[in-house]
């Protein structure tokens, strides 16, 4: 899960930090919570979450209310929730404690994208089981009691994740509002978009994204250009990598919305994209071939299906290598043109 620069979450605001008692600690206590603050944030981008948690809690016995803190202990939380789903429930907790803190135009981007990212996991994990469950009430169609009480139970829970999902939404949306992380708020929004079936609002909130993803990648070159400093272009580099990843990351859900409703020619503009990107994706040459056979263009496809039983590890017997070679040997030179 990608996550938010910690070291760069700005200070409270002066009242928030007298409302905290900050100016009744001692030079001693201040140097402390100083250290605590910049050291904890390091952990957390080391993604050394335990470290990080330790210095989180020793500040936060200096002062308990201290805002970059309890930002910094939420986020090594939800970036471990993914492999431990029982840190879901506080990490819902944390993040409402600390939208509470202040008014909701007040926060960054720290609080309102991991209120956002921790309600979009609980939202998944709603629509989840209330999927595991209407296929269980299928199963037991014959009988009608049980079935209905699966069918009862599936709608909770996806009442449910529709309630997390629109908390979700409301936090990203107050981010693109204020022109803060937008890039990642439409890649989110994309994200639910697709959770509820919703192709219109998915393609919208993924092309916004990748609007601002070809700004953001200009602005890194141009630095990466001018820049004097290795470090700096280094950095620089690893950013506009990990941009470019993501990029293609939402490229190819683009693609598998468009092939999902068998729109072709949406489909191959951006496999085309990708393949322009990164030219080593095997996958993306066989389903760019299934598009282009559909589109009645065999020997683009067949091209595409060589190039695929090139690249690919998978093993001999695997269905989609299986396909490839099919179709190549079906549409040898000597019969292609019967075959168009």
């Amino acid at each position: 899960m990608s996550a938010v620069r910690l070291t760069v979450l700005s200070l409270a605001a002066p009242a928030m930090l007298a409302s905290c008692g900050v100016f009744g600690l001692t030079t001693e206590e201040r140097s402390n919570l100083n250290y605590y603050k910049q050291n904890s944030a390091l952990y957390y981008e080391a993604e050394r979450y335990s470290q990080a948690l330790t210095l989180v809690e020793k500040g936060l016995e200096i002062a308990p209310d201290d805002y970059k803190l309890l930002a910094t202990r939420a986020w090594c939380y939800l970036q471990q929730a993914p492999r431990q789903p029982n840190l879901l429930g506080p990490c819902e907790r944390l993040f409402d404690e600390l939208y509470d803190m202040r008014s909701p135009e007040d926060h960054g981007v720290p609080v309102l994208m991991g209120l956002g990212k921790t309600q979009t996991l609980l939202g998944d994990r709603e629509r989840k089981q209330a999927r595991a469950l209407r296929e269980s009430a299928k199963a037991v169609a014959s009988d009608d009691a049980q079935e209905a009480t699966y069918e009862a139970k599936a709608s909770e829970h996806h009442d449910l994740a529709q309630y997390h999902f629109t908390r979700a939404k409301r936090a990203f949306h107050a981010l693109i509002k204020n022109e803060a992380a937008v890039r990642d708020a439409n890649k989110q929004l994309m994200e639910i978009a697709i959770a509820q079936n919703d192709y219109e609002a998915a393609v919208e909130f993924a092309d916004a994204s990748l609007a601002q993803s070809r700004k953001d990648q200009a602005e890194l070159r141009q630095v990466i250009e001018e820049t004097m400093q290795v470090r700096v272009e280094n950095e620089s580099r690893g950013r506009l990598t990990d941009l470019i990843d993501e990029e293609l990351g939402v490229r190819s859900k683009l693609a598998g919305m468009h092939f999902r409703r068998k729109l072709w020619d949406r489909a191959l503009v951006q496999l085309d994209a990708i393949l322009e990107m990164d030219p080593r994706r095997s996958n993306d040459y066989f389903f760019r071939a299934n598009v282009l056979e559909e589109l009645g263009r065999m020997v683009e496809a067949r091209r595409d299906y060589q190039k695929f039983t090139t690249l690919t590890k998978l093993p001999p017997g695997d269905e989609m290598v299986d396909r490839a070679y099919d179709f190549i040997a079906r549409t040898r030179p000597a019969n292609a043109s019967a075959q168009k």
